[in-house]
């Protein structure tokens, strides 16, 4: 089965959150390059509802929020986890 879950990153490397959930046994559902055994998905079920800089005129923040537009219907992760540290 699958679960969704909410993540935060915490180093910004690339790839963190995928690496760190295949390690533990939880890869991402249709990742080809961590988990090409995860089941079949038309795209990396990985989205950000948020993300926020500081804007590069300005320096003020600026913030961009949008649901995950996954198959279940739901917008809610069903379970929160912790990234695990780098």
């Amino acid at each position: 089965g699958c679960t969704a879950l909410e993540l935060q990153p915490v180093t910004g490397r690339s790839h963190q959150l995928r690496v760190h959930l295949a390690a533990i046994g939880h890869p991402v559902v249709g990742d080809a390059l961590y988990a090409p055994a995860s089941p079949p998905s038309p795209r990396l079920l990985l989205h950000a509802a948020c993300l926020a800089l500081a804007h590069p005129g300005d320096g003020r923040r600026v913030a961009w929020h949008l649901p995950p537009p996954f198959p279940d219907g739901t917008d809610r992760p069903v379970a929160n986890a912790p990234s695990a540290p780098a």
